[in-house]
């Protein structure tokens, strides 16, 4: 149970594949489905709600993921387009001392379309750099979210669990713990996020006047 809800946390950190997230709970599943054996009929049916959540945030965190692989993909070609373009800008200038006059016109007509294109490129690389910060923040956000309706599931399947265990537990002080565990990683992200922003910001602008010729 705390492998799936530890997975869906970690939907923010890009280097884990959605595929590998899940691959880590349901390497787990034989000793979850042991509970369907030896557990009483609430016990299951509390924990058949709490896997169909836990696989129903899956769904959604993947496809979230999916749409910012997707954008950072993009991302990845445009920066690979700008060296390329800067590469050509360079290969001119060497051509436009070597040449004639009259060549030099025509090169320097290229150049100039050349620096354009580049212009054009970096400006939407800007535009995708501000959106992929957005997403990564709204995957961390979403993450939580996730995370927090699970622990919501969680407390009272705990609470089935260790009854049957015949071991004591305070559901509602487990329940107020996890409460402000949540609310003060929500605070500290928030303070994180603001001054993210403003450092994302920041290398944006020191991007563009380190690649604009």
């Amino acid at each position: 149970i705390s492998t799936g809800i530890t997975a869906i946390s970690r939907f923010s950190e890009l280097s884990e594949t959605p595929e590998a997230l899940m691959q880590s709970y349901t390497d787990l599943s034989p000793k979850v489905s042991k509970v369907t054996i030896v557990g009483q009929n609430e016990t299951i049916e509390a924990l058949s709600s709490f896997n169909l959540e836990l696989n129903a945030a899956f769904l959604r965190m993947s496809a979230k993921r999916e749409r910012f692989d997707k954008k950072n993909n993009e991302s990845k070609l445009l920066e690979n387009q700008i060296e390329a373009k800067k590469a050509k800008l360079n290969r001119l200038t060497d051509q436009i001392t070597q040449k004639e006059d009259q060549e030099k016109h025509e090169i320097r007509q290229e150049y100039e379309n050349v620096q354009l294109e580049l212009e054009q490129l970096i400006t939407k690389e800007k535009e995708i750099g501000q959106q992929l910060i957005k997403q990564v923040i709204d995957l961390v956000q979403d993450s939580m979210a996730e995370v927090s309706l699970l622990n919501n599931q969680l407390v009272p399947l705990i609470s089935l669990m260790r009854s049957e265990l015949e071991l004591p537990f305070n559901q509602e002080h487990f329940a107020k713990t996890l409460t402000q565990g949540q609310v003060k990683l929500e605070k500290y992200l928030s303070d994180y996020f603001n001054s993210f922003e403003d450092e994302m910001h920041l290398e944006n602008e020191s991007f563009i006047e380190e690649n604009l010729p």
